[in-house]
């Protein structure tokens, strides 16, 4: 949570105008992202970006290298409410009740 706090110190205050080179120093790029990452973290990068890849002992073939899919856009993911009636119960009192 510290740490946290301590980043969120770091932003500028959303009431002014701040130069994008003043505070050029908090962002990095992809690659320096990568270069600093542990391990697991390159996992989990690795998991993100690559749907399917072949390797032949430790070598990694780069013509293999399958990419995952971008995400959906919000804008084009359906989302609705399900009609009444068909809410999953809700443990009230003790006991599994509908919420209407």
């Amino acid at each position: 949570m510290a740490e946290t706090r301590a980043m969120l110190a770091e932003l500028p205050d959303p009431n002014k105008l701040v130069a994008f080179d003043r505070n050029r120093n908090v962002m990095v790029t992809m690659a320096e992202n990568v270069e600093r990452a542990t391990r697991p973290q390159l996992a989990v990068l690795v998991q993100l970006l690559v749907e399917r890849v072949q390797a032949n002992g430790r070598t990694v073939e780069p013509e293999s290298i399958e990419r995952t899919p971008p995400p959906a856009h919000p804008a084009t993911c359906v989302a609705m409410a399900p009609p009444d009636g068909f809410e999953p119960p809700t443990p009230a009192l003790g006991r599994p009740r509908s919420i209407h």
